[in-house]
């Protein structure tokens, strides 16, 4: 049994930084969005059925960070074919050029990342918890089913509730105290 099963909330994802941590909860009828920043907790609620839109927008990180990974490698092999005849240097050198490469591989197994969104009807909230295209794609259909139950169970109710019309002396009445009466000429 996990932390959260007893509060009534699934984990979806966790997602770690140099700041905190964030997570992404699933309740009954909302998304619970939590961040905690040192030693400062912040909770958001997403109602299912108020959520509109859920998107991602694809960023330059993942090619930031590949062009560093691959600029520290070269830089550190051109160095060490520069100091072949000092030892201590070229462990250096490897190491630097190995740690490189080692971030290169790590990032092109994470994949691209993105900056992904949630809108609601008065709000837009990001959510950092999706930092990869990878743990978006695998979180997003499970949510999206969510949405789609609760908000289609609305229709449901809002479809089957009866309509009122109003007394047909109300719907002929003036509003705002305006008379059909002509003042007199």
């Amino acid at each position: 049994m996990s932390g959260t099963e007893h509060t009534g909330y699934t984990l979806l994802t966790r997602s770690y930084s140099a700041t905190g941590t964030t997570e992404l909860h699933t309740g009954k009828h909302h998304v619970l969005y939590l961040t905690r920043e040192f030693s400062s907790e912040s909770y958001k609620r997403f109602y299912y059925d108020e959520i509109h839109a859920i998107f991602s927008v694809k960023t330059n990180e993942f090619q930031v960070a590949n062009a560093i990974s691959i600029s520290v490698a070269l830089l550190s092999l051109l160095l060490l074919l520069a100091s072949l005849s000092n030892l201590p240097l070229v462990l250096g050198f490897s190491v630097s050029m190995v740690t490189g490469i080692l971030l290169l591989v790590i990032n092109l197994i994470k994949g691209p990342t993105v900056r992904t969104v949630i809108q609601t009807e008065v709000n837009r909230e990001e959510i950092n918890c999706f930092r990869r295209q990878r743990a978006l794609d695998k979180i997003l259909p499970q949510l999206i089913s969510l949405i789609q139950d609760a908000q289609t169970s609305l229709v449901k109710q809002t479809e089957t509730a009866p309509v009122t019309e109003p007394p047909a002396d109300e719907a002929a009445a003036p509003m705002n105290g305006d008379t059909h009466e002509q003042p007199p000429s």
